[in-house]
């Protein structure tokens, strides 16, 4: 079993079943052709094939598994430090026209 093998099994059987069914669909709507990540069919594949499949698949995994939590991010913030008033620029002064 090459490594790219390994860690793409080891990723998938991570993920709950639904995450598993989605990540399916979402391969092989990528990849424009029906994808499976059983062990026989990541054998059949190309090493160029499984290279790019295995980042996809760590990219998911790691979006499913790591949601940030908003409030956090913002508590964490030293709000007192940012500024009250934003400008974007001046307008022109309206020129005086002795005509």
């Amino acid at each position: 079993m090459r490594l790219e093998e390994h860690q793409i099994s080891e990723l998938y059987n991570s993920l709950a079943a639904a995450e598993q069914d989605e990540l399916i669909r979402l391969l092989s709507k990528a990849f424009k052709t029906e994808i499976s990540l059983m062990q026989e069919a990541l054998a059949s594949m190309p090493l160029e094939q499984l290279m790019p499949m295995r980042d996809i698949v760590r990219g998911y995994v790691l979006t499913k598994k790591n949601v940030p939590s908003i409030m956090d991010a913002y508590t964490a913030l030293d709000t007192g430090k940012l500024p009250r008033k934003i400008s974007f620029g001046r307008g022109r002064e309206p020129a005086d026209h002795a005509d």
